[in-house]
């Protein structure tokens, strides 16, 4: 018999999944960002409202959240650091760096998304 929380989780983890995918397709982007803001914030305030029993899955998606937002974020100063000197012939690099960053962490997030896992914790072989 499911529970309350495991029908919220999987439906936050379906909303996670959705987030993902608006990410890997860089034109829907603004809107995952807008969303990821938005889920992120909302977690962080859940899980401050004490001792709750989904406090380990509420983290592990403000975690995933977070790592879409910083995913931004950097992509977004190196893309701005490419034009910027696009010029110099050095744009080509940093073009180059904000696209093998932005794959990384979308398929590391999407891989560790998979494995129930927080994209920030490594485990140690």
């Amino acid at each position: 018999m499911h529970t309350h929380n495991d029908t919220m989780h999987k439906i936050q983890t379906g909303e996670l999944w959705l987030t993902y995918l608006l990410y890997i397709f860089f034109f829907t982007a603004p809107v995952a960002v807008l969303i990821s803001v938005i889920k992120a914030v909302q977690y962080r305030y859940q899980l401050k409202q004490g001792d709750r029993p989904d406090a380990k899955e509420l983290q592990q998606l403000v975690d995933h959240y977070d790592w879409l937002n910083r995913t931004v974020l950097v992509t977004a100063l190196l893309v701005m650091m490419a034009l910027g000197t696009l010029y110099y012939f050095f744009g080509y690099f940093f073009a180059v760096a904000a696209l093998v960053w932005w794959v990384y962490r979308i398929g590391h997030g999407i891989i560790t998304l998979m494995d129930d896992k927080s994209p920030l914790v490594t485990t140690a072989t």
